[in-house]
Formats: structure tokens, sequence, C-alpha cells
């Protein structure tokens, strides 16, 4: 009989708790803080090129900036849009193609993969020899399926994969940096990572090194945003604390942090051990002092946040540090376009600013 009524009980926590979760949707607030459109929404994306992806009844869809169904929830999985197009799988492990933002297929399902398209041009991968090439918005090939991995164009290069080492190429194809690195990244700042035997380097874009590593304090890297790049210091990749160097390599901020982000507007959030997180300027010294549970880079002039006083809940702050929307969400997405998606509490209702 205990069992029963365990079993019972068990059961009616579960369907209150299953009945919570079905109200805690996704919605979309503003600047202010408003939720301007409503949160009926089971996942949603942030917002690019005037539409955002949102999730309804398993299926996902697009809406315009006035909360309105613009492409009907059809989709296992969507992207976000890039210079006009948005890859789309029908359904889960299907093949990719790409819609317009009226929703209209414009390159019917075929790919394996397909990344954003990025100065005219996206990388995609064919079912029949998962090799991957670059088609334009018409989806005709300008760079044929030949190499392994390939990453999307940054100004105008692409690093890929040519028999074991990686290069470079143009956006004609051409292999500009021949290959001869262990792993290559995306150019930013005119400048690039790559791995060699000898350890992380930067290169430019005639391929020259003019970063390259000075042993375990200073081995790894990533990439530019700002003038400043972060380095790692001593021990374990996921152990070793970060700093920050400009283009010459000279190191700016030792390596002292927990964590750290690139550079979005003036600051960069970093993580201490102690006293939480917090932003920094390009000099190192503190803006917004280490207080936060949790942070991430500023976008649009407000940065996410997780505040002590408030635990488990987010909100945004700008750049003086100052909480401009109170933490009273479950999560919620970067601000884009003028509005970021928020996951609300059951009990806060529409209305709520």
């Amino acid at each position: 009989m205990k069992k029963v009524v365990l079993f019972l009980l068990l059961t009616l926590l579960l369907s209150a708790w299953g009945g919570q979760a079905q109200e805690a949707r996704q919605g979309f607030i503003d600047r202010t803080g408003k939720l301007v459109i409503p949160a009926r929404f089971e996942d949603a994306q942030s917002f690019s090129q005037g539409r955002a992806g949102v999730k309804l009844d398993g299926k996902w869809g697009y809406i315009d900036k006035a909360g309105v169904m613009v492409i009907p929830p059809q989709f296992a999985r969507i992207e976000d849009f890039s210079q006009g197009r948005a890859a789309f799988q029908l359904t889960v492990n299907g093949l990719f193609g790409y819609i317009d933002r009226q929703g209209q297929q414009v390159i019917p399902p075929k790919f394996t993969s397909a990344g954003d398209f990025s100065q005219g041009l996206a990388v995609v991968e064919v079912p029949d020899t998962r090799k991957k090439g670059f088609i334009n918005p018409r989806g005709e090939w300008v760079i044929p399926p030949k190499f392994a991995y390939a990453g999307g164009f940054s100004e105008g290069l692409a690093p890929v994969q040519i028999g074991e080492k990686w290069g470079y190429l143009d956006q004609k194809g051409t292999v500009v940096i021949p290959p001869r690195f262990e792993d290559a990244y995306s150019f930013r700042e005119g400048l690039a990572v790559v791995e060699t035997a000898q350890g992380t380097a930067i290169i430019n874009k005639k391929g020259q090194v003019v970063i390259k590593s000075r042993g375990p304090g200073f081995s790894r890297f990533r990439g530019f945003s700002e003038g400043r790049a972060v380095f790692l210091g001593p021990g374990r990749r996921n152990l070793a604390k970060k700093g920050f160097m400009d283009r010459n390599g000279k190191i700016i901020v030792p390596a002292i942090f927990e964590n750290a982000d690139g550079f979005h507007g003036g600051l960069a959030r970093v993580a201490t051990t102690s006293q939480g997180e917090g932003f920094i300027d390009h000099r190192g010294q503190w803006v917004i002092p280490p207080q936060f549970d949790l942070a991430e880079s500023f976008s649009e002039g407000l940065a996410k946040i997780k505040d002590r006083n408030t635990p488990g809940r987010f909100g945004f702050i700008d750049k003086t540090g100052k909480i401009v929307i109170l933490c009273r969400f479950r999560t919620a997405l970067r601000f884009s376009e003028g509005l970021a998606a928020v996951f609300l509490f059951p009990p806060q209702t529409e209305g709520e600013k």
C-alpha cells in the first residue's frame, strides 16, 4: 500500500512539474526589458536579417520582429539567416537545403552539412563522397567539393584541409596559402590562428608567421578582436590561466584569469577564481569589477549576467555595470536587432516587465 501511495504522490508531483514546464515558454524582450513578443514558443533563436527561428509543436519556423509567423513551423532544424539564406532540415538526420526570407526553398535539400553564407559563399558537404566545397546563393558550385574539411570565408580567405595539412583558399578556389599547418582557423583583423608542429602560431594573409609560441607560458592563442587576442598560460588547456596580447605578441594583460572572451565594444568578459566574473578594458583595467556568477560578452550595448543576489536568474547590464533589465529570466540569448529571446519562469505573465 505504501508503494502505491508513493507512486501516486510521485505521479502528481511530476504532473505538476510538467504543467509548469509547459507554461515556461520563450518570448522576446526589447532593450527596456518589456516583453514585446509574447512567451508562447517552445524554443527560440536570435533575430538575424529580420527573422528569428521559433519552435512550436516540435517544429521550427520563423517570425518577424512584430511576432508574426512569416514562415510556418515545418522544419526539424534551422539556422540563422545570412545574406538572405538560411539552412534547414525537414527531418531529423535528413539532408540540408536553403530557404529565402519568404520561406521558399531556393536550394533543395541535398547536403549532409550546410554552413552560413559569408562573402557570397557557403561551405556544404555532399553525401556521396562526404567532401566539402562552396556554393553561391543560387546553389551553384563555385569551388567543387573536394575537401575533407573546410571553414567559411572570412576576409576573403577560407581554411581548408588538403591531404593531411591545412591551408587557405581565395574566393576563386585558388590556394593562396599552401597547406602546411596541422590545423587552421578563420582570419580576423588580418590575422589567423594556426597549429604547427611547434605549437600555436599567428599568421598574416601572406602565410607568414608573425607571432609564434614562446614556451609553456605562451604557446596557445585565440583569434584577434579589437587588436587583442587571448593567450593561454602554462598547464592543461582547460585549466590554463588566460591573458591578452596585442598584434605584435606583446603581453598586455598577464595570464591571471580563469576564463576570458574576446573584446566586444571595448570590453572583454573575464572570470576570476574567487570574485566571479566582470569586464576589463584594452589595458586590462577593471571597468565592471568581478561580481557576477556568470556573464557573457556585450552585444548591442548590453550583456547577459547572472547576479549573485538572484541565483538561477538572468538579466542584463549596460557598459557601466548597472543592471538595466532585472534578473528574472530562466535563461536568455544575446540582444540582436534590438530584441533578445528570453525563457520565462512559469509564474511570470506576458504583461510583466
